[in-house]
């Protein structure tokens, strides 16, 4: 919750914006490798581009994850959203 985290109450909204994206990349990068998922494997099965993957794993994201393709690795990951940010951001 925003209210305990110090962490989080001392984060501009650019700077949260910034962790939140660099979480999400380090956990997309540590799941691909354990599943044993090249960029272009995961792609072809999200029907995304292995150039999107590998900006998100390497934090190459203007703007962050689209939700919606962001549960799309999910869902080919084995896991749901919930289950993907719990682990990004626990």
């Amino acid at each position: 919750m925003r209210g305990m985290d110090p962490k989080f109450n001392s984060m501009t909204a650019a700077q949260y914006e910034a962790w939140v994206n660099q979480r999400i990349s380090r956990t997309l990068l540590r799941l691909c490798v354990e599943r044993g998922l090249s960029a272009y494997a995961l792609g072809r099965k999200c029907g995304l581009s292995d150039q999107t993957i590998l900006n998100l794993e390497q934090g190459k994201h203007d703007r962050g994850c689209l939700t919606g393709n962001l549960a799309r690795i999910c869902y080919h990951l084995g896991m749901t959203l919930q289950e993907f940010m719990n682990e990004a951001l626990g």
